[in-house]
């Protein structure tokens, strides 16, 4: 009976259960809710946040092995090749007309039939002799032949002539002497236009006289005429002479070397311009350069002509040679019968060319051309003047040498700058002592030419601190002679290295300063005592001076309130913080693997930067360092939880305004001035826990 009485009251509690109930407003109870905020980790790479320049030793500890580039001299530190042209004018008075020959044959026949036809007997006397020989009778005087036509149209119609001769050769093919020889040559166009007049006293038999006349001045057409105004036979009386009427007397009239200051004509081909000459160049610094191979650059013609002849022209640089063959370069002119001119430009790439500026070895810096121009035969008359002409500029152009060699010149570099060095970036405070650093400023040089280095400053700065340190000691004041290779070791390396330790300088003090920043400022005075004589400087583009600053600094020392800090995401969600939170507590959680002391602050901040609350609010809070064996090296982390309570009202502020927390910690070497190696495991490890106080409503 027992068992029913206990069955009714779990019925009813059942029904009622099964009821829905408003609850009573103001019934609630209490419980607690852990949740998770922050987890993370600050190692090694934290503090070092360049991980490449971390180098792990054999038995795992670490040293910084760095290395960056000060500075560095190329090729194009030391020659700069200015741009050169040189300009070419012709004009017509360089340019010849053609030279014309005239041969005229007057014979014994024709002077006896023209006395015989003047009513001479000794017209008759000597033809009816042909073939005998006879004792000479008489001197035969006053004879003249008739005008001799010249026709030079095929050449010139007319030309006022700057330069040119007549050569007049008289032939005497007779038996008899010729003697009172005038010659006159005229423009037969114009009456009494006399251009040559010449006498020739007497000419033997078998014997030939030659006479020429300038006709600089004069203007020449081309229909002239030639005469014999007076010609003389004379013998001994009664000599035997042989008779042949076919006997002659020759006129040979040569016209030549004629210029003109205006002409129409058919101009022959001739060369108008054999331009052989020497660029000098100026590369400045007394520098003398013997070989130089161009890397990029550019021979530019530009070529105008108003000639109405095709003129070709040839560049040549004898010196510049590639597979064996030097530069060359043809192009004609030819003209544009609408335009009546012609032109041309020329662009010709001298990559990969060697220049010998030596010019047979007996000079430097000279860069020799030879230039030709050549007017071509075209068969057809032209009228040119002084006004006529060719214009030509040529040079060479924005020329990068890829290798130059000779004396480069006694120089002053003077390099002021700086390089940053961030690996210390994550250390935001504090001090360290490192132990034994090397540092070592390095040299590398490949360029043929030695040089002396002067650092006039090196100085460190820390800019989170404003701390300057500059490096002094024996190491910086005394300059340093760096060696280069010399010719014919192109390609060589030669290695200088200044060493900073704390024998002879300060460098220890300037790198517990722990610098983000090295600023310098030295001097390189290149052939300070070269000898230009020798002419053994090179450099290529490969070839370089460089100096590096390279660095071996062991992570060993003693830290003195060395802050390392680290910004994390923190958790906040429904889940992890929701409504009603009442306060509670937030527990850090450290674990120190570092064998320093690290005191520890953390900070929350809202999505613009601002600083909301800190976990503590009495201070940093200690952590133990990590316990170390006899050999220095952490065997057993130092661990810690630090528990901080929170009301209501600070903890809706971390949870409606806070993204991020920054965690901080202050390390410092336990026990004091005890130097430790820090080695690849170790880190702290940290969690943010919140342990809040939860109100549940019913």
């Amino acid at each position: 009976m027992m068992r029913n009485y206990l069955l009714v009251p779990l019925f009813l509690l059942l029904i009622l259960t099964s009821c829905r109930f408003k609850p009573r407003e103001g019934l609630n109870w209490e419980q607690n809710l852990v949740a998770p905020l922050v987890k993370s980790r600050i190692s090694i790479e934290d503090i070092l946040t360049d991980s490449s320049v971390v180098h792990v030793n054999p038995d795992n500890s670490m040293q910084i092995v760095y290395r960056n580039t000060l500075t560095e001299l190329f090729l194009s530190d030391y020659l700069v090749v200015p741009d050169t042209s040189v300009g070419s004018k012709i004009t017509l008075d360089s340019l010849s007309l053609a030279t014309d020959t005239l041969e005229q044959d007057l014979t014994l026949g024709q002077m006896a039939r023209a006395l015989k036809e003047n009513g001479d007997p000794a017209g008759d006397f000597i033809l009816n002799n042909h073939g005998n020989t006879i004792p000479w009778f008489q001197d035969i005087v006053g004879q003249s032949s008739p005008d001799i036509e010249i026709d030079a149209s095929a050449f010139f119609e007319e030309a006022d002539l700057i330069s040119g001769q007549m050569v007049v050769e008289i032939i005497n093919n007779l038996p008899v002497s010729i003697s009172n020889v005038v010659f006159n040559l005229r423009n037969d166009t114009i009456a009494f236009d006399t251009l040559v007049r010449k006498t020739i006293a007497v000419i033997p038999p078998n014997t030939t006289a030659v006479e020429s006349a300038s006709l600089a001045g004069k203007t020449v057409y081309s229909k002239m005429a030639a005469q014999l105004e007076n010609l003389d036979l004379t013998a001994p009386l009664f000599q035997p002479i042989p008779i042949d009427t076919n006997d002659y007397v020759r006129f040979r009239i040569i016209v030549k070397d004629l210029s003109a200051s205006r002409a129409t004509a058919v101009f022959p081909a001739q060369r108008v311009l054999d331009d052989f000459g020497r660029i000098r160049y100026d590369f400045g610094d007394d520098l003398a350069i013997t070989r130089l191979k161009v890397g990029s650059g550019e021979l530019r013609i530009r070529a105008f002509s108003t000639i109405q002849d095709t003129i070709q022209f040839s560049y040549k640089l004898p010196t510049a040679i590639k597979d064996g063959l030097p530069v060359s370069v043809q192009e004609r002119l030819i003209p544009d019968p609408v335009a009546d001119t012609a032109g041309a430009n020329i662009v010709f790439d001298l990559e990969d060319y060697y220049i010998d500026l030596t010019v047979n070895g007996d000079s430097t810096n000279l860069f020799p051309y030879h230039l030709t121009g050549d007017l071509i035969y075209s068969g057809v008359k032209q009228t040119m003047d002084l006004s006529d002409s060719i214009d030509l500029f040529y040079g060479l152009f924005e020329i990068k040498p890829s290798y130059i060699e000779g004396y480069l010149g006694k120089q002053l570099f003077a390099f002021d700058d700086s390089v940053e060095l961030d690996f210390f970036d994550a250390i935001q405070g504090g001090s360290i002592a490192l132990e034994k650093p090397e540092v070592t400023l390095t040299i590398l040089n490949s360029i043929g030419v030695d040089g002396e280095l002067k650092i006039n400053s090196l100085n460190g700065h820390n800019s989170r601190t404003g701390q300057t340190v500059a490096l002094t000691g024996a190491a910086v004041t005394t300059p340093v002679e760096v060696l280069g290779p010399r010719l014919p070791n192109v390609g060589q390396a030669l290695l200088t290295k200044i060493d900073f330790n704390s024998g002879n300088s300060n460098i220890n003090d300037l790198l517990n300063l722990l610098p983000d920043r090295i600023d310098f400022n030295m001097d390189v005075e290149v052939n300070k005592y070269g000898n230009p004589g020798l002419l053994d400087n090179f450099a290529t583009n490969e070839s370089r001076f460089s100096a590096f600053l390279d660095m071996q600094v062991p992570l060993h020392g003693i830290a003195d309130q060395l802050i390392l800090q680290d910004t994390v995401v923190v958790n906040i969600s429904e889940g992890t913080m929701p409504e009603g939170i009442e306060g509670g507590e937030l527990n850090l959680i450290v674990s120190n693997d570092f064998p320093f002391e690290a005191a520890v602050q953390m900070y929350f901040r809202d999505a613009v930067g601002n600083i909301i609350d800190s976990l503590f609010t009495s201070g940093n809070q200690v952590v133990p360092a990590g316990q170390v064996d006899q050999n220095g090296i952490v065997q057993a982390p130092g661990e810690s939880t630090i528990f901080a309570g929170f009301d209501k009202e600070r903890l809706d502020q971390i949870r409606l305004r806070s993204t991020e927390a920054i965690i901080r910690f202050s390390l410092s070497t336990k026990p004091d001035n005890t130097p430790v190696k820090i080695y690849t495991s170790y880190g702290i490890d940290f969690h943010l826990v919140g342990d809040f106080i939860y109100n549940v409503d019913l």
